[in-house]
């Protein structure tokens, strides 16, 4: 084989390897951001979910001193004060109901725990049982 026949072949192989370095790259710089936006959306979605367990916490304080759903149905409690929660609110419903087998009244909370961070939002719900004595 001539030595001219070889010549420049060298050059498409660099081209090749530019082009694929340069893939690689933005591949990795997406991967990068998008872990960035997940991170943030779970600690939203960590906060909701403390706000929601914030309003069953309360709720259930406040049955256990006054065993009646109008005190606790329908309040949202602006969770702002605390530096950790600014953003955040958790929102009560409660059922109650006498049973009759035994002297106690069975209420069931549902707190809803919502968050706002920037862009980002996110909601938990939780459902619970508390059982007071009339």
């Amino acid at each position: 084989m001539r030595p001219d026949a070889q010549q420049g072949s060298s050059l498409p192989v660099a081209i090749f390897l530019l082009v694929v370095l340069a893939l690689l790259a933005v591949v990795l710089l997406r991967l990068a951001g998008g872990g960035a936006s997940s991170t943030a959306f779970e600690a939203t979605s960590t906060r909701a979910y403390l706000a929601a367990r914030s309003g069953m916490e309360w709720g259930s304080a406040q049955l256990a001193a006054d065993p009646d759903c109008g005190a606790v149905a329908g309040v949202t409690l602006d969770l702002a004060a605390d530096p950790g929660m600014s953003g955040c609110s958790a929102t009560l419903a409660c059922n109650g109901q006498t049973v009759d087998s035994a002297p106690l009244i069975v209420f069931s909370l549902t707190s809803v725990g919502d968050c706002q961070a920037g862009d980002l939002s996110a909601s938990r719900t939780l459902d619970g049982f508390v059982e007071v004595a009339p």
